[in-house]
């Protein structure tokens, strides 16, 4: 048997081992980029968005951007929903897909968030970048941390 072979089994059963409280250390990295983006999403509108031209909406994520077209109450309010949705999926389900849910998630929201920081002005790449190392060494030290037996 290889050695990739014999680390995918261990981490397999490592991630089915994992109590409940553990595993919200996969869910937190994706939790608050995810919250981080659709706070930074509502922060980008233009100001004709928030005087009530809410077809003004500016959002690239075409699932996103008809909910904010209608309403930021029911953006928001869908988005909170959505997030209960997936912690609940990635907390419980002992999947090792839900390991990869989590990173997916997290990758995602990471570059959502760094796609609205590119448009800060001259220092925009700066704080893009920033961003998403924080991101990534955040990310790791949570997986790190729900993977070790002390978690």
């Amino acid at each position: 048997m290889g050695l990739i072979r014999r680390s995918r089994i261990r981490l397999v059963r490592i991630i089915f081992r994992m109590t409940p409280s553990r595993r919200l250390w996969l869910f937190l990295p994706a939790g608050l980029l995810f919250a981080f983006d659709v706070a930074i999403t509502l922060h980008g509108q233009p100001a004709a968005y928030w005087a009530g031209d809410t077809a003004g909406a500016n959002e690239a994520n075409p699932i996103a951007y008809p909910l904010l077209a209608a309403s930021p109450w029911l953006f928001v309010g869908l988005a909170a929903l959505w997030l209960a949705v997936l912690g609940a999926v990635i907390v419980k389900w002992t999947s090792r897909w839900s390991h990869a849910l989590a990173m997916g998630i997290a990758f995602a929201h990471a570059l959502g968030g760094a796609s609205w920081l590119l448009r800060s002005g001259d220092w925009g790449l700066a704080f893009a970048g920033v961003y998403l190392v924080f991101a990534a060494q955040f990310s790791i030290w949570c997986w790190g941390k729900g993977l070790r037996k002390g978690g």
